[in-house]
C-alpha cells in the first residue's frame, strides 16, 4: 500500500512537472508596455493589483502552507508595437522574444527568484491570453514564467501563476479548476485535489485516501476548502489511469464552482489533465462498469458528506432457483435459492424476495457477499392446485450486472402425464421388419418419471419403468410413417396423455430409380454408369454402398459410379446383391430391369461392277446393322468414297470412316473393305520402218494392254486404215473401237501410226579427168521431200563413203570404159542394183587422144529379190576434165537414157 502511494505520487509530481510549493515564494513582477500602449498607472499599482489578486487566493487553497512574496520592478518600454508581440499565445518564438526582450531590459537578477511575471499592456481578453510554463527559454536558461494582460481579471492571474508553478491547463474539468474555464472570471476556484498533491499542499493518508482494487467503503469526505480531515478520495485503475473524488461547496476561493458537489474526475497519464466524470449530490449514485467502480452520496452538509464507495463492482446473481418436496396440491416444498457474487469487489448488504403466484412470501436480508462468494437462502411455500410460480430477486446497492438478479421456478402438481422423447434403434428401418420405440413418460407438472403408467398400442399393452421408459414393438410391410402415439391405460387416476413430441418411426427401402449412361456400347470400350439410388419414403439421396456382383460400389449424395468393360458382343444385366446404408442401416433395395449391351454396327459395301472406265463413276451403296440383334442400323455411314470418278486407271479401296449410331451413339464397326478399279485398254501399233516403198505392204505390231496392271487386253479390236502403200504420201493407221473382254473396260487409247509411202530418185556421177584415179559418186533422194536417203551402199565391192544422200567410192582405174555396180540397202524398201558404165576421160585422152567426145553407157536398176529391171529414171553426167577448153565443154549435152 505505501508503495502504491509513493508511486502515484511520484507519478503526478513527475507528470504535472512541479515541485513541491511550499512557504514564501518568490516572485518577480515585471511591468511591461509597447510603443503603441504606453504604461497607464505606477509600478507599485501593479505590485498592489498583483497582491490583490493572488495573496489571499495563495493562502487559502494552499492551506497556508504557501504565500507569495513580489517584487516590482520598473516598467520595462519596448520600442515595437504591440502588434510584434500579441501572438505570443500561439508562437513560441514571439513569446521566447518577449521574455528575452523584457527581462533583459529589466535589469532584475531573475536567479533569485523561483517565478517570473510578465504583465503588460497589450489588450487581449481570451484566456488563453494568460499563460506560463516552466522551460528551457533560449538566452535564459530555465525558468518558470507566467505572461497575462495587465488588464485582466482574478482568474488570469491565478491562471498565470499556476502554470508558471507546473500545473497544466484543465480544460476538460471546466469551471472546477482555476486554469480551466470558470464560470465568473472574477472567482478563480481551487485546483483539484491530485494537483494540490502534486505540489504537497496536500499529502496520503488522512487528507487523502487510498482505495484500492475491490475494496468497499464507507467514508467521511470533508469539503476540499476545508483545513482538516479527509479531503480526497483516490480510486488508482491502472498505472496509467486513476479516479479522484472531492467534496466541493460554494464557500470562500470555490464561491465561483458551478454548484454543491461531490466531484469524480478521472487523470490520464501522461496527459495529466483531468475529466469531470460526474457531479453527485445526497442520494445520487455514479456507477461506471467500464472503470469498474461506484458511488453514492449518502448524506451532506456545508463541512462534509458520507460516500459509500466501491473500487471494483459487485455482480450478484441468482445462479439457481430449485425446490425440494413432492409437488402436490396444497403440499408444502421447500425453495432453494443459490444467490453468487461474480463480481471484482465485496458486495453491500443482499435483500431476497419470494413470491408465490406474484404474492410476497418471504423477504430475507443478510450481509454483503465476497468476491467470488455465495449463499444458499431457503423458503418454505405452500403450493396452491395447478401450476404454481415461484420468483425470486436479489437486491445490493451496487451491482455491475442486475439482469441476472431474477429467476423464476414454475412448480406444477401433474393433471396429465408427457411423452417427452422418444428413442429409435435407427431412424428407419427396413420395410417389414419390426422394431423397438422407448418412449420418455413423466408427469406434466415436475417432470418426473411416471412410473408404472401403463400405455396401449396395436393392442398390446406396456408398462412404464423406473426410468420413466416404456419400449414397444412397431412393425409395418409398406413404406411410410407410422405414428407411435398409444394411449395412457392407468396412472393414480390420471387419464390424459401428451405429447411434446411426435413418436414415429419410418419404414422404408432404398430403390435405384435412375441409371444414367448407354444402354449400347461399342465392343471393347468401357462403360461407366452413373447410378442413381434415393430412400424411397422421402427421395432424399442415398448415402454408402451397393453391391453389384462381386464389386462394392461408393454412393456419395445418391450418386454411384460403376464401371464395366467387355471385349465381344453379348449382354450384361445389372443388379445390386447388397445394400451397406451408412445413414439408417437399411439392407433392402429394389431395382428395375437394367442392361447393357456391348454391341458393334456390321456394315456390308457393294457396287454394281468391280471395273470401270476410266471416268466412269462408280455407285457405292452399303447395308448396316446391329451385330447383337441383327436390327437395321439408326443412322448414317460415312464411306471413304460415295460416288468415286477416277481419270486415271487406279484400284480404289473404299472404307468406311466413320458410322454414326442415332439409337445408341455406338461408333465401334466391323466392315470388309471394297476394291474397285478403273482401267484403260492402252493399243500400241509399231511398224519397223518409218518410210515404205510404194507398192508394198505394211507388216504392223500391235501391243494391247489393261493399263492398270499391264495384263494383256483379252477383247478384240477394229484398225482404221490399209496398210499397203499405193502411192506416194504418208500413210496412217489406227484402232477405232475395240470389244471388251472379261472386264468390261470399253475405253481404250491408241497410237496413230504413220509411214510415209515414197520412191527413191538416184543419180550417177562420175568424175574421170585424172589419168589412173576413178571416182564414182551415186546421189538418192525421197521423192516425197527431197530429203537425203540413208542406207548402206556397195560401189564395186567396196563399201561406200560419204552420206546420208550421197555415197561414192574412189579406186585406180587405168582402163577406158569404168563400169560400176552399186548394191543398196535401205530400211523399208527392197535392195536393188543400180549399175552404169562410162568412158574414163583421162585415161581415154591418154591413150587415144580423145578431145571432146564423152560417152555414156545404159544404166539399169535390179531388184534383187525379184530379179527384175524396173524402168526408173536415173540422172547420170559426167563432168569435163578441168584441162578441157570452154568450146569442148560447152559442146558436152547430159543425156538420159531408161
Amino acid at each position: 500500500m505505501l508503495f502504491l502511494l509513493v508511486l502515484i505520487s511520484l507519478w503526478l509530481v513527475n507528470a504535472i512537472g512541479g515541485e513541491p510549493i511550499l512557504g514564501e515564494v518568490k516572485v518577480l513582477v515585471i511591468p511591461l508596455s509597447f510603443h503603441d500602449k504606453p504604461a497607464p498607472t505606477t509600478n507599485t499599482l501593479v505590485g498592489l493589483t498583483f497582491s490583490r489578486m493572488l495573496s489571499e487566493y495563495i493562502k487559502e487553497v494552499s492551506y497556508g502552507l504557501a504565500s507569495v512574496r513580489l517584487k516590482v520592478s520598473n516598467w520595462v518600454n519596448l520600442t515595437a508595437p504591440w502588434s510584434v508581440y500579441q501572438q505570443y499565445v500561439y508562437d513560441r518564438e514571439v513569446l521566447f522574444k518577449l521574455l528575452n526582450e523584457t527581462i533583459r531590459m529589466s535589469g532584475e537578477d531573475i536567479i533569485a527568484y523561483r517565478v517570473i511575471i510578465v504583465v503588460h499592456t497589450g489588450p487581449c481578453e481570451d484566456p488563453v491570453c494568460a499563460t506560463g510554463g516552466s522551460e528551457n527559454v533560449g538566452g535564459l536558461g530555465f525558468i518558470s514564467y507566467g505572461v497575462l494582460p495587465y488588464q485582466s481579471p482574478k482568474s488570469y492571474y491565478v491562471k498565470a501563476l499556476l502554470k508558471a508553478l507546473g500545473l497544466p491547463d484543465q480544460r476538460a474539468a471546466g469551471a472546477w479548476t482555476p486554469t480551466g474555464t470558470p464560470r465568473d472570471p472574477s472567482k478563480p476556484p481551487h485546483p483539484l485535489s491530485y494537483e494540490k498533491v502534486a505540489i504537497s499542499w496536500l499529502s496520503y493518508g488522512e487528507q487523502v485516501k487510498t482505495l484500492k482494487r475491490g475494496e468497499l467503503a464507507l467514508l467521511n469526505l470533508n469539503r476540499l476548502s476545508s483545513q482538516s480531515g479527509t479531503r480526497a478520495v483516490v480510486l488508482p485503475v491502472s498505472p496509467d489511469l486513476s479516479v479522484w473524488v472531492e467534496y466541493r461547496y460554494l464557500t470562500g476561493e470555490d464561491s465561483g464552482i458551478p454548484g454543491n458537489a461531490i466531484l469524480a474526475y478521472v487523470v490520464a497519464n501522461p496527459a495529466s489533465r483531468a475529466e469531470i466524470l460526474s457531479t453527485l449530490w445526497v442520494g445520487d449514485r455514479f456507477i461506471n462498469r467500464a472503470l469498474g467502480l461506484a458511488i453514492k452520496v449518502l448524506s451532506a452538509d456545508p463541512l462534509s458528506s458520507s460516500l459509500l464507495i466501491s473500487h471494483g463492482l459487485a455482480d450478484v446473481s441468482i445462479t439457481s432457483l430449485s425446490y425440494e418436496g413432492d409437488a402436490m396440491p396444497s403440499g408444502q416444498v421447500k425453495v432453494i435459492v443459490d444467490v453468487a457474487n461474480v463480481g471484482d469487489a465485496p458486495s453491500p448488504p443482499i435483500k431476497l424476495n419470494v413470491k408465490l403466484n406474484g404474492v410476497t412470501v418471504a423477504v430475507i436480508e443478510g450481509m454483503g457477499l465476497e468476491p467470488a462468494s455465495s449463499r444458499k437462502f431457503t423458503a418454505h411455500v405452500t403450493l396452491q392446485p395447478g401450476e404454481n410460480t415461484v420468483e425470486a430477486e436479489a437486491i445490493t446497492e451496487f451491482d455491475a450486472d442486475t439482469s441476472n438478479n431474477n429467476s423464476v421456478l414454475k412448480i406444477s402438481t401433474p393433471k396429465y402425464l408427457v411423452i417427452t422423447s422418444y428413442t429409435t434403434v435407427s431412424e428407419r428401418v427396413d420395410v417389414g421388419a419390426v422394431t423397438k420405440v422407448s418412449l420418455k413418460v413423466v408427469r406434466d407438472s415436475d417432470r418426473l418419471p411416471a412410473v408404472g403408467a401403463v400405455l396401449s398400442f396395436a393392442g398390446k399393452r406396456y408398462v412404464v419403468d423406473e426410468t420413466g421408459v416404456a419400449t414397444i414393438d412397431v412393425g409395418s410391410n409398406q413404406v411410410g410413417v407410422i405414428e407411435v402415439r398409444p394411449t395412457l391405460v392407468s396412472y393414480y387416476g390420471v387419464t390424459d396423455l401428451r405429447f411434446e413430441t411426435e413418436p414415429r418411426i419410418i419404414f422404408d427401402i432404398v430403390e435405384l430409380y435412375r441409371a444414367d449412361g448407354p444402354r449400347r456400347v461399342d465392343v471393347g470400350s468401357s462403360v461407366e454408369l452413373l447410378l442413381y439410388l434415393r430412400y424411397a419414403f422421402d427421395k432424399k439421396p442415398f448415402e454408402g454402398q451397393v453391391g453389384i456382383g462381386n464389386t462394392t460400389v461408393d454412393v456419395v449424395r445418391g450418386v454411384a459410379s460403376y464401371k464395366a468393360y467387355r471385349m465381344d458382343v453379348g449382354k450384361f444385366v445389372l443388379t445390386i446383391s447388397s445394400v451397406i446404408d451408412s445413414l439408417y442401416g437399411l439392407t433392402k433395395v429394389v431395382q428395375p430391369h437394367l442392361e447393357l449391351v456391348w454391341d458393334e454396327v456390321v456394315v456390308e459395301l457393294s457396287s454394281e461392277k468391280t471395273y470401270y472406265n476410266v471416268g466412269e463413276t462408280a455407285r457405292i451403296t452399303w447395308k448396316a446393322y446391329y451385330a447383337y440383334d441383327g436390327e437395321r442400323l439408326e443412322g448414317d455411314v460415312t464411306l471413304s468414297h460415295h460416288s468415286p470418278s477416277m481419270k486415271s486407271p487406279t484400284k480404289l479401296t473404299v472404307a468406311v470412316l466413320k458410322v454414326e449410331d442415332k439409337r445408341y451413339g455406338l461408333t465401334k464397326f466391323r466392315v470388309e473393305p471394297l476394291t474397285i478399279y478403273w482401267d484403260r485398254v492402252t493399243i500400241t501399233l509399231l511398224a519397223p520402218v518409218n518410210r515404205a516403198e510404194v507398192g508394198s505392204k505394211l507388216e504392223i505390231a500391235l501391243a494391247a494392254v489393261y493399263e492398270l496392271d499391264g495384263t494383256p487386253f483379252d477383247g478384240s479390236y477394229q484398225l482404221s486404215g490399209s496398210p499397203q502403200c499405193t502411192e506416194v504420201g504418208d500413210l496412217r493407221i489406227a484402232v477405232n473401237q475395240i470389244v471388251p473382254g472379261k472386264r468390261g473396260i470399253t475405253e481404250f487409247k491408241s497410237n496413230e501410226l504413220v509411214v510415209r509411202c515414197d520412191i527413191i530418185d538416184k543419180s550417177l556421177r562420175f568424175e574421170g579427168f585424172t589419168f589412173g584415179f576413178a571416182k564414182a559418186i551415186l546421189t538418192m533422194k525421197y521423192r516425197s521431200d527431197n530429203s537425203p536417203v540413208e542406207g548402206k551402199v556397195m560401189i564395186n565391192g567396196k563399201l561406200s563413203e560419204g552420206g546420208p544422200g550421197t555415197y561414192f567410192v574412189e579406186e585406180p582405174f587405168y582402163g577406158f570404159l569404168y563400169d560400176m555396180q552399186s548394191i543398196v540397202k535401205v530400211n523399208g524398201f527392197e535392195t536393188f542394183e543400180v549399175m552404169g558404165s562410162f568412158i574414163h576421160m583421162g585415161n581415154s585422152l591418154a591413150y587415144a587422144g580423145i578431145v571432146g567426145t564423152a560417152s555414156l553407157t545404159a544404166v539399169k536398176v535390179v531388184k534383187s529379190k525379184k530379179k527384175k529391171t524396173l524402168e526408173e529414171e536415173v540422172f547420170m553426167e559426167e563432168e569435163p576434165p578441168e584441162t578441157l577448153s570452154d568450146g569442148a565443154i560447152a559442146q558436152e549435152k547430159p543425156s538420159y537414157n531408161r
